[in-house]
């Protein structure tokens, strides 16, 4: 069991998940990956303009968002496969500094 003063950032590396959130930034960026690589002409298209539309596309925007929090370019979002791994990483490296060093030392001994 967690002590009840353990923040919600400590139960997502105990339990080595992402956030809810970050999950959904996830799926999002899977499908932008797999419309990019699509062997349809027409669904490359219809990403290539959405994302360059930027704030005039939900596309667009999700996509500049999700460059913005994780810090990596609009291009390499779309165009490279993202391993399963990127975003437990990210969220380890940005959020694991913040967790209270004892919080997770009981979660172990528990």
């Amino acid at each position: 069991m967690l002590p009840a003063n353990t923040t919600s950032d400590a139960v997502y590396l105990v339990a080595d998940v992402i956030p809810t959130f970050d999950e959904l930034c996830k799926r999002v960026l899977n499908f932008v990956s797999s419309c990019y690589h699509s062997d349809s002409a027409l669904v490359r298209f219809v990403l290539k303009h959405g994302i360059d539309a930027r704030v005039n596309s939900p596309l667009g925007r999700n996509v500049t968002f999700c460059s913005l929090r994780y810090g990596v370019s609009v291009h390499d979002l779309c165009s490279l496969p993202l391993p399963g791994s990127f975003f437990r990483e990210l969220f380890s490296q940005e959020f694991g500094c913040r967790v209270c060093a004892q919080s997770v030392l009981r979660v172990n001994l528990s």
